[in-house]
């Protein structure tokens, strides 16, 4: 506390005299600026002193001080851009050659280029007059860089004289037992240089990424928070809290921190990648590709961007697109493959001009950009054909996600939850027919409203014949598929193939057996005209006036009705999987073919795959949902089915769930998503924890 107090009246003193400076001349101010800077710097208060030593440059341009000041600021905030700028600031502005070399080589051998071994180096900073902070620093986190994990413990444990202060003496320590996997010990050591300076903001930010390190997240976003506080929002601090809380599910707050940075006038190029990222979370895709448009992605060399930018892609519909930057991705990754043989080559055969020659030549050629741009495929004549307006159409919205050839493995597919279905191998999931191949209107029915809950989306705006030549190549794809699979069986069982056969077996595989009807009128009761019926249009045209004179003629009230399909779920055991209020239930997850864990989907709040609409729940429970666990009702009329579908659609509470592809992956495990539902779902109030 007495020390506190010294340093509060300390720091008013040095105002005061500041004051005083100014009336004296802009130099003495800026010199008084620069010395309390250096004193704030000593505690670990970079962010104070970066603030002063900009104030001094203001105050006095030409000096070299305060350039000279903030390089070494940077440095200590690992903030080796910035440190380069500042430094060639201060050369330009006449720095002394003495202070220009110590400062270089205190960043040279920070960043790991300890040429002349650890005793040459700490021999030649000491004569250069290096700090014994900043001597320990830079030995140490050079070492740390070079993986050399003995010789940073050594040199920490032989001690320096003068010894570093205690806040930075314990920090080094807490950045070594982090990298020796240490956690325990990293974190006492930090919180004891944070208990002798409070301010010392590397070790604060090394304790942040020790918690999220260790998965403590909450406590990370507690340290971020306060990184951000005392540094007035310096964007690599900010850029860190907001991924914490990405980390954490609590996208939306993770926007409200980037806020800041996003109003700049020119973010770093690590700030619009981290903004992407985050609307792509929250499901805004097309500002999230607004972000990565200023990178050009199609032009640049970082795989990373360039995948985010194909998954956005993806997701926004553009898959021939992403086809092409995921084509870039593989070519990076070739590229980088033979670059690891040549340099495993020159390894082995130092003196070979000829591999070295190559290699330079690959790292100094950048990849030619990726052309975005679609085209129709047209003949000669200039029209396109309608087999490759099938096939552009296919690979224009469907072939990155479910594959060029519609075995559900596109690479944009690897980025989403769940997985593009194998149109070639899978079973349908929507159909109304008692066989379980789809109709041409089912087919249909699945592009023009999409597959709510995945990330397929509705293609409502394709012309019909466009959706038709589609259909005709997504089918075929089917007819392919299942061929594949007879011939398998046929030749693993010794028989001979014969072609005919295989034909005639293929077609009674892929066509539709009996329409499964839907009563016309379901029973809503209430006594007013508006309530005749629970939908607008029968959707699948089924007529049977039999059964809507039955349910509007007395109309039964709607409670008996809601009671009597409430007694159906029971009594089937819809409640095991969906739970009593359409929730979840208590059965475990289950997994997909791909080892993916999978849920019974939430009646209550999420939209279902097929529809709102009761004419589609009457037909997921008359026919199931092929290739999922979810059964076929049997042994119920239909009176008793429609009044199922009727209870189950009155489960929905009008308020959709409608959770992002990144929300989905994280909510699979019912257990997490039951604890993870509500408003934390969407991005608001997060109720989670570590």
């Amino acid at each position: 506390m007495a020390g506190r107090r010294k340093w509060i009246l300390l720091t008013a003193g040095l105002l005061s005299l500041a004051a005083g400076a100014a009336l004296l001349g802009r130099g003495a101010a800026a010199r008084l600026l620069c010395w309390t800077a250096s004193h704030a710097m000593t505690a670990g208060d970079l962010s104070r002193a970066e603030s002063r030593l900009l104030r001094a440059a203001r105050l006095d341009p030409d000096s070299y001080r305060p350039a000279l000041l903030l390089a070494a600021c940077s440095r200590r905030l690992g903030e080796m851009d910035a440190w380069s700028e500042a430094l060639e600031r201060a050369r330009a502005q006449g720095a002394p050659a003495g202070a220009l070399e110590l400062e270089q080589r205190l960043g040279s051998v920070q960043s790991g280029k300890l040429e002349g071994g650890v005793e040459r180096e700490i021999a030649d900073l000491v004569l250069l007059g290096a700090t014994s902070d900043d001597l320990a620093a830079a030995i140490v986190l050079g070492l740390l860089a070079r993986g050399d994990l003995q010789a940073a413990g050594n040199f920490l444990n032989a001690g320096l004289d003068p010894k570093p202060t205690e806040a930075q003496f314990a920090y080094l320590w807490g950045v070594y037992w982090r990298h020796q996997g240490g956690f325990d010990e990293a974190e006492s050591r930090l919180t004891r240089a944070l208990a002798a300076a409070p301010a010392h903001e590397p070790a604060r930010a090394e304790l942040a990424a020790l918690m999220a390190q260790q998965g403590h997240r909450l406590r990370a976003v507690e340290e971020y928070s306060e990184l951000v506080a005392r540094s007035g929002g310096r964007e690599s601090v900010v850029l860190e809290l907001a991924r914490a809380l990405r980390q954490l599910g609590r996208f939306a707050d993770a926007r409200r921190v980037l806020a800041s940075v996003a109003s700049q006038d020119s973010p770093s190029n690590r700030a619009a990648m981290q903004i992407a990222e985050i609307e792509c979370d929250l499901g805004n895709y097309q500002e999230a590709g607004d972000w990565l448009e200023r990178l050009r992605p199609q032009e640049s060399m970082d795989s990373v961007l360039i995948t985010l930018a194909a998954r956005i892609c993806s997701l926004e519909g553009k898959t021939l697109e992403a086809e092409r930057l995921f084509d870039r991705v593989a070519a990076l990754s070739d590229r980088a493959l033979v670059a690891m043989d040549l340099q495993q080559h020159l390894s082995e055969h130092p003196g070979d001009r000829s591999a070295a020659r190559q290699l330079q030549t690959l790292y100094g050629t950048p990849l030619p950009p990726t052309d975005l741009e679609v085209l129709t495929p047209v003949t000669a004549d200039g029209s396109a054909t309608a087999d490759s307006r099938a096939a552009e159409l296919y690979a224009r919205h469907c072939g990155a996600c479910h594959g060029s050839t519609g075995d559900g493995r596109g690479r944009a597919g690897r980025h989403l939850f769940p997985r593009p279905r194998d149109l070639r191998n899978d079973e349908s999931r929507l159909v109304s027919t008692r066989n379980g191949v789809p109709t041409p209107g089912d087919w249909d029915a699945v592009l023009r409203r999409g597959m709510p809950g995945t990330s397929m989306p509705a293609f409502d705006e394709l012309r019909e014949s466009d959706r038709n030549l589609l259909l005709g190549q997504i089918v075929e794809f089917r007819r392919e598929g299942v061929r594949e699979q007879l011939v398998r069986s046929m030749r693993m069982a010794g028989d001979d193939v014969d072609e005919e056969d295989v034909e005639a077996a293929v077609e009674q595989c892929t066509s539709p057996g009996e329409r499964i009807e839907v009563p016309g009128i379901f029973p809503t009761g209430g006594g007013t005209e508006g309530d005749r019926s629970m939908f607008s249009a029968n959707v699948f045209d089924v007529k049977t006036p039999e059964l809507a004179e039955k349910w509007t003629s007395p109309r039964p009230p709607r409670e008996r009705l809601r009671g009597a399909g409430a007694e159906k779920y029971q009594q089937l055991g819809c409640n095991k999987c969906h739970g009593d209020d359409g929730r979840g239930g208590t059965e475990p997850a289950g997994f997909d073919r791909w080892g993916y864990p999978v849920r019974p989907r939430d009646l209550a709040r999420e939209p279902m795959k097929g529809g709102q609409e009761p004419e589609s729940i009457y037909l997921r429970l008359a026919a199931g949902m092929p290739g999922t666990a979810h059964p076929a009702v049997v042994g119920l009329s239909p009176d008793e089915l429609a009044v199922l579908a009727f209870y189950v659609q009155s489960l929905g509470k009008g308020q959709e769930l409608a959770l992002t592809n990144h929300e989905r992956w994280a909510v699979a495990e019912p257990d997490a998503y039951r604890a993870a539902s509500g408003p934390a779902v969407r991005g608001g109030e997060s109720s989670a924890d570590d």
